[in-house]
């Protein structure tokens, strides 16, 4: 309190001077028998509409005025006891802006300082903020209350805001400023306006900012801060962390000021605003450049004012949407912004329009085209751009894959530019690829566009072999005639094509034969005229062709025989792929089986040495005759949908899907996402064709484990064989596994015989499918418990090993000296349902050695051949193994030997058949057999468990989620998991170790 003593006589003092007896000068109080909240005079400001208004915007000089009645205390009415309330208005003001801060009596959350005021004062604007304003006079005042500021406790705990008005700071102030920010962790924003500094007090200032990592926002309004002070703001900010937003209005840091500022963005990474308003607009140049250089997130508005009465943007870049719009620049500066947009990837939308652009300026932007993979959208509107220019943009459409959008309205260039642009657009031999697929839109035109001959030409050209624009405009062109301009529209516009019939009992077919390498085959331009001819010719010849039609047009060939209409598409005059197009009421193979009969011999017997590969279009495509450029995306190769039946099982043969993704066009839905089932697609004789191959794959597979062909063995009487007979008769050896599939082998004959549609020859798989399982299931039950003696089956028998890598397990499927980071996983024993088990932690195995090696070898090669047999059929011993191994086929198909291998089911699987191929060599070892390697790998896991102290059943089911049960009907032991104990708690009772 001796602080506040001191103080108040210092207001003591001053106020021994004349005090301004203006009513209007006066200031609301609040003293002890009076409380006024929230009362504030009225605001007139006159700011240009760009200009950040301030949190508490009051006119300088002008207080609020105090009614009378809250003047008198209702004891005394008379003039003098009046008079002497008024003298003693500013004395008790002041005192109670001095205890306000020192105490916690007012939450207070800004303070805003006005100096050089008529009057001096406290004014409470809000709940949480107040005013004090300091006369001339009272200076000193200003000093005093930033040393109470700097002592006070509760005051910084909830000060955020500090505002400064017409401050002409010394260094002493600002010390106690530095002290005060130093101490506070909640100031956020500091406001300077119309302040003056030393180059001292700046420095001072600057020295505050690199220490400081609380506030957040710093604006300097009209305060004359110069180059000298923009560069030790920029130097303090290089290493600050904690500044988001900084705002300089109505200075002039000049060119040197924002090199410097520029030198800071490109080390700051903080900053997010930033906001400079200049007399030049010289210092956008280094500012904006160094934001697009180094990929800055931050937002930037610059303004340029000239004499304070023309004021305009000069740039704006937001983030936000990813847009940078220049208003006003010289050449100079926009070439210099074009270098920075080089490897630019925050900017997808550039915008230009209006800014007077020259060669020099295009030649660096030819470098941005060529090398900037963000940029979506260019409006060079109205930039003067001449021949020499729009020459250098098109240079760099040739490189771009990127740029969708482009706009040259109201520029300069005529017939050679027009010629140069639409080249990377247009195709001028069979050779030739378009240069630029990914441009969607182009405009340009204007008064002073003179498109003359030689640019309705290269329109004309770009409209024939264009196959990616999507929209193209031309505006305000004198040059053009209304013959000019119909002839592009012939070119540009054609009445779109419908189908003769469209009923709900309609099926829609299509079929894609493109040349099998389009970068060197194509076809030739004599190609389709004669297949018009050559395919009329035989439509025309067909003796059940009941009243056929038969029309032309120049890439397209309409038909309809017997009911089906056909549409034959050639890609363009330089076409590589022709498009066969049906609608019919008739079933979907007798339409399909038109196709492969008549149109696509006739187009093959016209195609010598060229290939052609056959894709199925999308059926919603042919139905509404959606255009070519967007058929692109929606073909299916034929081989790849029959490889994809073939992978998957008899059971799901029917009903597989294929799905198809969204076609857009500018955000404008074209086809939506949606799927297809096989059948639909295919017909029946590519169906046959699948379920062939596949009775075939199967043939091989038996073939592959050598299953031993026994004729004098009657297949009835053994199938009627007891499980425990078979299990006695076949000898424990992997090439003993399929024996018992003979009898199946030998029907295989009989249910082909006995097909009669689709759905029967999937049945018969389907059976042929389950004899080999049940087969399969029998014997690895057997195999799994020859060996109870090894520990007396104190451990699971059927392991493997994964490795992580990229946040996936990878099957581990040959042993190999010093691999390490592997993990030892067992699988879940249940008879006829062995699988993964989810979520198993299993044993670390930090390395192996060659011990291990002979030991597990043999066994990791078997039981890889077992799993590949499971993966063919289906078979429920490989659950969850398939997904371990995503691209084994491409590692060890060096090592397969027979081509069989990758037909078939397992086409997922294929590179575990190249494993269970190399061991083949191993087949012809001699006495060796599958009880030795298996023992051998067991011993090896029961030392390894027991080395890891898990060797107890509370271990191995903590570690591996498995428990030791006995089958209640033969007495074996498995180990199984916990959803099998609970499902089949009837068959096993659990034996506990």
């Amino acid at each position: 309190m001796k602080l506040i003593d001191n103080l108040c006589s210092k207001i003591q003092l001053s106020l021994k001077k004349p005090l301004n007896k203006d009513p209007s000068s006066s200031i609301g109080i609040n003293s002890e028998e009076t409380s006024i909240e929230n009362f504030r005079g009225p605001v007139s400001m006159e700011k240009p509409p760009f200009f950040p208004e301030s949190r508490n915007p009051v006119e300088e000089g002008q207080q609020s005025a105090v009614p009378d009645d809250l003047l008198s205390d209702g004891c005394s009415s008379s003039s003098t006891q009046v008079k002497k309330m008024k003298a003693s208005q500013k004395l008790r003001d002041l005192q109670w802006g001095y205890q306000v801060i020192n105490s916690s009596s007012l939450d207070l959350h800004s303070i805003s300082f006005y100096l050089s005021q008529p009057a001096t004062g406290c004014h409470q604007e809000t709940e949480n903020s107040i005013k004090l304003n300091i006369s001339k006079e009272s200076l000193s005042h200003f000093s005093d209350l930033l040393v109470l500021l700097k002592t006070s406790k509760c005051t910084q705990a909830s000060l955020r805001d500090l505002e400064f008005h017409q401050v002409e700071w010394e260094l002493q102030q600002v010390r106690n400023l530095r002290v005060l920010l130093e101490n506070s962790s909640s100031i956020k924003q500091l406001v300077f306006k119309r302040n003056r500094f030393t180059a001292q007090c700046l420095s001072e200032l600057s020295e505050v900012l690199k220490k400081n990592g609380v506030i957040k926002e710093i604006m300097l309004s009209e305060s004359n801060i110069g180059p000298i002070g923009a560069s030790l703001l920029a130097s303090a900010l290089k290493v600050n962390g904690s500044l988001e937003e900084l705002q300089i209005w109505e200075d002039s840091i000049g060119s040197k000021g924002a090199e410097e500022l520029s030198k800071m963005i490109e080390v700051n990474s903080t900053l997010k605003l930033l906001t400079i308003f200049d007399s030049k607009s010289i210092t956008a140049t280094p500012l904006i450049s160094a934001v697009l250089a180094r990929n800055r997130s931050m937002e930037v508005h610059i303004w340029n004012g000239e004499n304070k009465e023309k004021t305009f943007k000069v740039v704006e870049f937001v983030p936000e949407n990813s847009t940078l719009r220049i208003y006003r620049l010289n050449v100079s500066g926009a070439c210099r912004v074009a270098c920075a947009l080089g490897m630019n990837s925050t900017v997808k939308s550039l915008d230009l329009t209006g800014v007077r652009l020259k060669s020099r300026w295009a030649k660096e932007f030819r470098w941005v085209l060529e090398q900037n993979g963000t940029l979506k959208e260019v409006n060079l509107s109205n930039t003067c751009l001449k021949d020499k220019g729009v020459v250098y943009v098109a240079a760099g459409l040739f490189k771009n894959h990127s740029l969708q959008k482009l706009y040259l309205k109201g520029n300069w260039f005529g017939g050679v530019g027009v010629e140069h642009l639409l080249c990377p657009l247009s195709r001028f031999s069979a050779l030739q690829h378009q240069a630029n697929v990914n441009l969607k839109s182009l405009t340009f035109g204007g008064k002073r566009n003179k498109i003359g001959r030689d640019g309705l030409a290269a329109i004309l050209q770009m409209l024939t072999s264009n196959e990616s624009l999507t929209s193209f405009g031309i505006y305000n062109d004198g040059s053009l005639k209304p013959d000019d301009i119909v002839r592009i529209f012939r070119k540009g516009k054609g009445k779109l094509p419908k189908w003769q019939i469209n009923s709900s009992e309609c099926i829609y077919a299509g079929r894609h034969l493109q040349c099998d390498d389009s970068s060197h085959m194509f076809l030739t331009p004599g190609f389709f005229p004669r297949l018009q001819v050559h395919l009329h010719n035989k439509v025309m010849g067909l003796r059940n062709q009941y009243g056929a039609t038969y029309s032309l047009e120049k890439y397209v060939i309409s038909m309809s025989i017997n009911g089906i209409y056909v549409r034959v598409e050639l890609g363009g005059q330089l076409g590589y792929y022709v498009d066969l197009l049906a609608c019919s009421t008739k079933h979907l193979t007798e339409t399909l089986r038109l196709f492969q009969q008549l149109i696509i011999p006739a187009i093959q017997s016209l195609c010598h040495g060229v290939t052609l590969t056959e894709n199925i279009i999308r059926p919603e495509c042919v139905r509404n005759l959606i255009p070519p450029r967007y058929r692109r995306n929606q073909l299916l190769p034929l081989q790849v949908l029959k490889q994809a039946l073939l992978s998957v099982s008899a059971d799901n043969m029917y009903d597989y899907q294929h799905t198809w993704d969204l076609v857009a066009d500018s955000g404008r839905t074209i086809v939506g996402a949606g799927f297809d089932y096989a059948r639909d697609l295919l017909s029946d004789d590519d169906f046959r064709e699948v379920l062939q191959r596949r009775y075939h794959d199967l043939h091989n597979l038996a073939g592959e484990l050598q299953i031993p062909l026994d004729n004098s063995q009657d297949g009835q009487n053994h199938a009627s064989t007891t499980s425990e007979e078979t299990e006695g008769k076949i000898e424990p050896t992997f090439a003993g596994i399929a024996k018992g599939v003979e009898e199946v082998l030998q029907r295989l004959t009989i249910i082909q015989q006995e097909l009669r549609d689709i759905k029967q020859e999937i049945q018969g798989l389907r059976y042929y499918e389950y004899r080999l399982l049940m087969e399969l299931n029998r014997k690895v039950n057997y195999l799994v418990n020859y060996n109870v003696q090894v520990e007396e089956r104190k451990v699971p028998n059927m392991f493997y090993f994964v490795r992580t890598e990229n946040y996936s397990r990878r099957l581990i499927t040959t042993m190999i000296s010093g691999i390490n980071a592997l993990r030892l996983h067992m699988l879940c024993e249940y008879r006829g349902e062995m699988h993964v088990v989810e979520d198993q932690i299993g044993c670390e195995v930090m390395q192996v050695d060659n011990s291990a090696v002979k030991c597990l070898a043999p066994y990791m090669t078997k039981f890889m051949k077992l799993v590949t047999f499971a993966l063919k059929i289906g078979a429920h011993l490989a659950a969850g193994m398939g997904e371990m191994i995503p691209d084994l086929s491409r590692e060890v198909s060096h090592l397969l030997a027979s081509p069989a291998a990758y037909s078939a089911a397992g086409v997922a699987a294929a590179g575990v058949v190249g494993v269970a191929a190399a061991g083949r060599v191993e087949r012809n070892r001699g006495s060796r057999n599958i009880q030795q390697d298996l023992k051998a790998a067991q011993q090896w896991v029961v030392d390894f468990l027991r080395d890891q102290r898990c060797s107890g059943g509370r271990d191995i089911a903590e570690k591996f989620g498995l428990w030791r049960v006995r089958y209640r009907d033969s007495g074996q032991i498995a180990w199984i998991c916990r959803r099998h104990i609970y499902a089949r708690a009837s068959e096993i009772i659990e034996v506990p170790l």
